[in-house]
């Protein structure tokens, strides 16, 4: 399980770095990175900072109503840049 868990961290690494990929894409794509993931398989530390870490990300996207990709714009720049040290912070916390 920590390979499948390091393999996802590292995927998603690559998209929030990825300077040249569209927001709503580098979100998505690192959301995507955890689909799927077996919580039961978790260490109760790596389970609750992932848990934790989508729950901040769900109260940002509250406050939005998307529906489409396009709707990723209506995000204001302070909201996109919370989403993004979020995911970051996630990414890092796991991998130590």
């Amino acid at each position: 399980m920590l390979n499948d868990l390091k393999k996802r961290v590292l995927e998603a690494l690559s998209y929030l770095n990825d300077d040249k990929m569209q927001f709503y894409k580098r979100v998505q794509n690192t959301l995507s990175s955890f689909s799927g993931l077996n919580l039961t398989e978790l260490s109760r530390r790596n389970k609750e900072l992932l848990l934790d870490h989508l729950s901040r990300v769900n109260e940002i996207f509250d406050n939005y109503d998307i529906e489409v990709s396009q709707d990723y714009e209506k995000i204001a720049e302070i909201d996109r840049h919370k989403l993004l040290k979020i995911l970051l912070n996630l990414c890092y916390r796991l991998s130590e």
